[in-house]
């Protein structure tokens, strides 16, 4: 693994998998390179480091405003790095992320009208299983003809009810016995209706909140271009988002006393993807000149925090000898603290004036800190999602 910075050259290898002496005999053919491509005193620097996905355990339950520990909880908001997790019934593992972004449907791939709005992050947050495609097949259809099929049949069974209870009791012992006996069973019936019911609805609140509808498996292989393809979308609830969503848009309240230019309602809204052009060669600069993207994200676990990418790729091989190129994003400075930590897989990274950079997939951490957060190219994660949803919009404000 190759990771760049100006006058600097970072080479990560996989725990024990090489020794100081070898690093040492390495660095010269190493720094003849760089000088045959007229980078002049540079600065070989060899660690060791595992990448890890950047996903967490569970989540804290929500709490109200009037609760104490409000601000030092993850709020569930609709804006953009809002809190996820996700239960596998096989072996009750909780698993937790952040939302990327937001997306409306507007057709099916068939062109027929849709209404949906998607959230989309990462397939290893939504999925337990990542070496196999999803779709959803529409069991919520299901649910709800079985839901609305039990509201009729109890409909029938209290009709029955009133009918038996209002009838006069029979001179006949065999018939009123008869009728007694006739009216617990419906009874018994009506409420063991009213319990299915109950659990029915709650399984559709929990599907109809999100439910992953598309998770292609992760892949470095999709193009020649070696990206890793870690995304998945879930259907939201318009019932739930409805009122307060705002499409993608990041709430700044960390930063809004530190820096007067940031909007003053606070959101930052995300419009807009940085180019492959640009990633290359940012059209910005850091106070020494270097071309820069100065970079926000809003994770599950870190919350708001500022890095900097510089426009050069981190090349990735895994035990298995998969290779892959990464957005290698830094923390801002020795002082600023981790940009991401475990938690935040799926958070979107972006630049200061609000266009989409990259998503944030896993990190490499060195000792206690995190060193450097590796993320997937916005643009070409967008190509990905217009594949399976053609006529997505990732602008809207309203739901």
């Amino acid at each position: 693994m190759i990771l760049s910075v100006p006058s600097s050259s970072g080479f990560g290898t996989h725990p024990n998998a090489t020794s100081a002496e070898k690093a040492r005999d390495a660095s010269p053919g190493i720094l003849s390179i760089l000088e045959d491509h007229n980078v002049k005193d540079a600065v070989v620097e060899w660690y060791e480091g595992t990448v890890e996905k950047l996903a967490g355990p569970a989540l804290m339950r929500v709490a109200r405003e009037t609760n104490p520990t409000y601000y030092v909880r993850r709020p569930f908001t609709a804006v953009l790095g809002m809190p996820i997790a996700t239960k596998e019934e096989k072996d009750d593992t909780d698993v937790q992320g952040s939302v990327s972004f937001f997306s409306h449907e507007n057709k099916t791939s068939t062109g027929k009208a849709s209404t949906r709005v998607l959230a989309v992050s990462n397939n290893h947050v939504l999925r337990q299983d990542t070496t196999v495609d999803y779709q959803f097949q529409g069991a919520l259809g299901e649910i709800r003809a079985l839901i609305a099929a039990n509201d009729a049949e109890t409909t029938r069974l209290a009709t029955e009810i009133d009918c038996l209870e209002a009838k006069p009791k029979s001179t006949d012992p065999d018939q009123a016995e008869e009728d007694e006996e006739a009216l617990a069973i419906v009874k018994n019936e009506l409420d063991k209706l009213k319990k299915n019911n109950i659990t029915l609805q709650r399984s559709q609140y929990s599907m109809d909140r999100y439910f992953v509808d598309w998770a292609p498996k992760i892949s470095v292989e999709v193009d020649d271009r070696a990206y890793t393809r870690d995304i998945g979308t879930f259907e939201l609830d318009s019932l739930k988002f409805k009122d307060h969503f705002q499409g993608n848009v990041v709430d700044l309240v960390v930063l809004i006393n530190a820096d007067s230019s940031f909007p003053s309602n606070r959101m930052l809204r995300i419009q807009g993807v940085v180019t492959p052009e640009l990633l290359a060669s940012p059209d910005c600069y850091d106070e020494n000149g270097y071309p820069i993207f100065i970079v926000g994200k809003d994770g599950n676990t870190t919350n708001l925090t500022l890095g900097r990418y510089s426009g050069l790729d981190a090349y990735l091989c895994d035990k298995s000898g998969k290779e892959s190129i990464e957005v290698a994003n830094y923390n801002y400075d020795k002082k600023s603290g981790n940009f991401s930590a475990k938690g935040d897989s799926g958070a979107l990274i972006w630049t200061g004036d609000g266009r989409m950079l990259a998503i944030l997939h896993s990190g490499m951490p060195r000792g206690l800190n995190s060193h450097v957060t590796f993320a997937t190219p916005a643009w070409w994660v967008l190509e990905q999602l217009r594949v399976h949803y053609p006529y997505a919009d990732f602008n809207r404000a309203t739901f």
